[in-house]
């Protein structure tokens, strides 16, 4: 995994999306599932059920990272994109 950054908010057409640069390489950028799911009008459960059932399908720090523990959950509070409740919750915060 190279290095994340989370940059806040930015807003592309009417969306709001999590800019996030690196973790698959330079100039890579990646994808919460949080807005993968606003993308389809979904919910992120059915989003993660989803990646769940398909898991087997997605190699770790090639297709899939999960941000769970290491670090960079202070980066999304910061931004305002998770609050410290919903971190505790989650079992994984994955980007694509």
């Amino acid at each position: 995994m190279e290095n994340i950054i989370i940059n806040g908010l930015t807003k592309i057409d009417n969306m709001r999306f999590t800019d996030i640069e690196g973790g698959f390489g330079e100039g890579k950028k990646a994808m919460l599932v949080k807005d993968i799911a606003d993308i389809h009008g979904r919910t992120t459960k059915v989003i993660n059920q989803a990646i769940k059932m398909n898991r087997h399908r997605f190699k770790n720090n090639i297709d899939v990272i999960d941000l769970k523990g290491t670090g960079l959950e202070v980066n999304l509070i910061d931004h305002k994109i998770f609050t410290q409740n919903a971190i505790n919750r989650s079992n994984n915060i994955c980007v694509f």
